[in-house]
């Protein structure tokens, strides 16, 4: 195997401990929801309105599956569906105050968890891990890694 590949399965059980670290300290709620409901919850913190269709477009699901999470995340109270001001078809979907404060929780719990990690190390070291996988990923994103 080549250097890379090794460093590879380095990284990959580095952030395999930082997940389970960051998922222990979620909130009891957030724990309770499947894969595609927290994609669905954080989809909507970042690009809150978009519309079913475009939802199941980027997260690569059919529709139906998305209608069904999206039904039970609004029975849940997390989610709220609007009627788009431009099609009366279509509905828009928000995080609910109740969704938002989840989702938020959940990721300031994520980045703590993170945090608490990088601080181990002296501030160049941690600039420089962070710096340097940026840089990889611009790099592979654009198409020039090899």
């Amino acid at each position: 195997m080549n250097e890379s590949f090794e460093l590879a399965k380095r990284l990959l059980r580095v952030i395999d401990v930082i997940t389970k670290f960051s998922e222990q300290r979620m909130p009891e709620e957030f724990a309770q929801l499947n894969i595609t409901q927290v994609r669905i919850l954080y989809l909507l913190l970042h690009k809150p309105g978009i519309s079913q269709k475009s939802l199941a477009k980027l997260l690569q699901i059919t529709p139906a599956a998305v209608s069904v999470t999206v039904r039970d995340l609004e029975a849940a109270g997390l989610i709220e569906r609007n009627p788009d001001p431009e099609d009366a078809r279509q509905m828009n979907l928000v995080l609910s105050e109740r969704g938002e404060a989840l989702v938020s929780s959940a990721e300031d719990m994520r980045y703590g968890a993170v945090a608490k990690m990088l601080e181990a190390l002296p501030v160049k070291d941690r600039q420089m891990i962070v710096e340097a996988l940026e840089r990889a990923f611009e790099i592979t994103r654009n198409g020039n890694g090899n």
